[in-house]
């Protein structure tokens, strides 16, 4: 062991005795002055500080389980506070959820492209554009709906329904109203290519049920479809229950921490 009366100097010549003419003094040289960082410690010093370290592992252990156990307790009493029966049931994948969205916003730009190709000077693309266009905003009226008041209809906590009709009741009323209008917008341009915005709002105040076309329901039944589609999608992203799936992902998650945690050791 290391000592504050060892030198280098005894160290080499220990070293060579040991060596019966065996050892080289250049290599030994080299060597020798990284022996006291190897071999600094005494036992006992050794010991603290790898009890130190254990220590350290073993808060760091605790407090994991500790904090699973919180998430856990959280979730337990959020289920039975809000008289919840069945356990959250979020999303499995939020990449899953917005990938059909994704799908269904191409799909529907693809299949309004045939009504709208007539529109610009680019005609399938044209109308790709603008069908996409159109069909963003009924995804994003339609996922207001479903990630918001069609959520709280079923809270414990009915004051939730001042709120949550009223605003439920103008998003339905604004896709009915932003697909009606893109009925009427085909068939405007379908007379008058150069019309516009000014155009549209006369020709819905004059007859606002003067559709024309079939093409043009089908296209405005397609829209209320596809924000039918998103409101169904936001419902169940993130959990039915506002805040449900929340706790019931952090629960999981901190598991998951401690599993991970625990694994290295059982091993």
């Amino acid at each position: 062991m290391w000592s504050d009366e060892d030198t280098f100097e005894t160290h080499v010549e220990d070293t060579l005795v040991a060596g019966a003419g065996l050892c080289r003094h250049a290599a030994i040289m080299k060597r020798v002055p990284e022996i006291p960082f190897v071999v600094k410690r005494t036992p006992g010093e050794f010991q603290v500080d790898a009890e130190s370290i254990v220590q350290q592992g073993a808060d760091e252990l605790v407090a994991v389980y500790n904090a699973k156990l919180e998430k856990e307790n959280n979730y337990r009493l959020f289920k039975v506070y809000h008289g919840l029966r069945s356990d959250a049931a979020p999303a499995r994948s939020l990449f899953e959820a917005w990938a059909y969205i994704a799908l269904m916003l191409a799909l529907d730009g693809c299949l309004n492209a045939f009504f709208f190709k007539d529109i610009g000077s680019l005609g399938l693309a044209d109308g790709f554009i603008i069908a996409a266009m159109m069909a963003a905003c009924n995804i994003a009226l339609g996922f207001m709906i479903g990630w918001g008041p069609l959520r709280y209809f079923a809270h414990r906590f009915k004051l939730h329904l001042l709120w949550a009709i009223p605003v439920f009741v103008f998003l339905v009323m604004s896709i009915g109203m932003f697909n009606w209008g893109v009925a009427h917008f085909r068939d405007l341009v379908q007379v008058n290519r150069d019309g516009g915005f000014r155009d549209l709002w006369s020709l819905l105040q004059s007859n606002p049920f003067g559709i024309l076309n079939f093409a043009s329901y089908l296209m405005g039944l397609v829209g209320i479809g596809i924000a039918i589609y998103s409101a169904a999608r936001a419902y169940t992203m993130f959990d039915s229950y506002p805040w449900y799936g929340w706790h019931y992902k952090r629960m999981k998650a901190a598991e998951t921490e401690f599993i991970n945690k625990v694994a290295p050791i059982k091993d």
